[in-house]
């Protein structure tokens, strides 16, 4: 059996440790665009939803005028108007038409 070299061990470590850098820094990017994606999709159709969801509530009053709907932990602001819907929450506003 042949002898295992100090240097080779140092080498063979090294490698490791790089290989294993290099995988770590693959994860903390795929996580990085799969929250970028997440942040661009899905949140804006999640608050559009919301926000109809919201509208639809305050369309059962029947009245026009405003309205503080809560969604959840959301709170938004509708004003029913006679030919649209105005919600507005965190910082968003949409217009809706029934």
């Amino acid at each position: 059996m042949g002898r295992i070299n100090h240097s080779t061990v140092k080498a063979v470590i090294l490698a490791e440790h790089l290989a294993a850098i290099v995988v770590l820094t693959l994860v903390i990017g795929w996580l990085t665009l799969l929250h970028q994606e997440y942040q661009r999709t899905v949140l804006p159709l999640q608050r559009y939803a919301i926000a109809q969801q919201m509208a639809l509530t305050a369309l059962k009053h029947k009245h026009n005028g405003q309205y503080a709907i809560v969604f959840g932990n959301r709170h938004g602001e509708v004003v029913v108007g006679t030919d649209e819907i105005q919600v507005a929450f965190e910082g968003h506003n949409f217009t809706f038409r029934p």
